[in-house]
């Protein structure tokens, strides 16, 4: 316990010692002689004035003293990193001069090496020439070809020209070329072409399908052309014979076929009216009664001028034509008795 005493001790002295340490005494034990000199009633009164006077103008010493080594200390800091900062410098204009020792060593070096092309001949130069001309050609005509982004089936003319002219060049003049490119460009062109075909050969089909539909469609017209030819034959060989043939529209519901083409005549009021191009479609009730309805068809070219409304009253002659099927409203299959319309009044 005593030497751990001691030890400490031995410590705190040497703290003492320091700046620290001498501040610190000064400030605590010399003010603290002072005022045991002052209190003690044996010491004369002008002896402790002056004890206290050497004591302050003490103080006002160390603290200079003081401050001024505190002043030393930062400018001996501040010589000592410049004194580095120029080192270091020094160190890095050192680099840099070894750097540049070295670029000059390898550009010797390389200058050394390509002394012997500096001695070519007349003959070696003007067959490079020749041959960056010829590879000059032909990089000319491949820019002139667009990228691959833009490339089309119409350039092609132009990337064969320019692979004959790549083809033509010697091994030598070939090697100048960024043939990369070329060959970028040909496969580009290749499934240009393939899309091509492909698009060639579905258009064909459609083409084939819309051909084979208008031949169907003027197939049903001449068809519809020649049984309205038929049909304006009939009408006229019975509009000889006459409309009052006294057919019923009981014997053209039973008994259609019999009666296909004979002359007939109904009158009664029309329900509904479709009209289109060619054709006006009406449903009659004949006599006005609803049980007993009749299709008829009126064509353009009959001459009747006078459209047809639904209420009107009206009498029709014509030829029958058989039967007529159509859906009602609420979706059942109704045939009816149909007429081919030639007057109506």
């Amino acid at each position: 316990m005593l030497e751990k005493w001691k030890n400490n001790i031995l410590l705190f002295w040497e703290w003492l010692q320091t700046d620290y340490g001498m501040i610190f005494s000064t400030i605590v034990f010399l003010p603290f002689g002072l005022f045991l000199i002052y209190k003690n009633k044996k010491i004369n009164r002008n002896v402790k004035i002056g004890c206290m006077t050497i004591g302050i103008i003490y103080i006002f010493i160390f603290a200079g003293v003081q401050a001024k080594m505190h002043n030393l200390s930062i400018t001996n800091e501040n010589q000592i990193k410049e004194i580095k900062n120029i080192s270091e410098t020094l160190q890095d204009k050192n680099e840099v001069t070894k750097t540049l020792e070295k670029k000059v060593s390898q550009f010797n070096e390389y200058k050394a090496k390509m002394k012997p092309y500096e001695a070519l001949s007349d003959e070696d130069a003007k067959k490079r020439k020749i041959d960056a001309d010829a590879a000059d050609k032909v990089n000319k005509a491949l820019n002139e070809i667009p990228e691959l982004a833009l490339l089309s089936v119409n350039d092609k003319s132009k990337l064969s020209d320019v692979r004959k002219l790549y083809d033509s060049l010697s091994d030598s003049q070939k090697k100048i070329i960024y043939v990369t490119k070329l060959t970028q460009l040909e496969e580009k062109m290749l499934q240009l072409e393939a899309d091509k075909a492909k698009q060639d050969s579905e258009k064909a089909k459609q083409d084939a399908v819309k051909a084979e539909e208008e031949k169907k469609r003027a197939e049903q017209k001449a068809k519809k052309d020649s049984e309205d030819a038929e049909r304006r034959k009939k009408l006229a060989e019975e509009t000889a014979k006459g409309y009052d043939s006294g057919i019923t529209y009981d014997q053209l519901a039973r008994t259609p076929e019999k009666y296909d083409g004979s002359q007939v005549k109904f009158s009664g009021e029309v329900i509904q009216v479709v009209e289109d191009s060619n054709f006006t479609e009406i449903r009659l009730a004949v006599n006005s009664n609803y049980d007993t309805i009749l299709h008829c068809s009126i064509p353009k070219f009959t001459g009747i001028t006078a459209r047809v409304l639904e209420h009107d009253m009206i009498t029709i002659s014509g030829l029958s034509d058989k039967l007529y099927t159509y859906t009602s409203v609420m979706g059942n299959k109704i045939t009816v008795p149909s007429v081919y319309v030639s007057k109506v009044e």
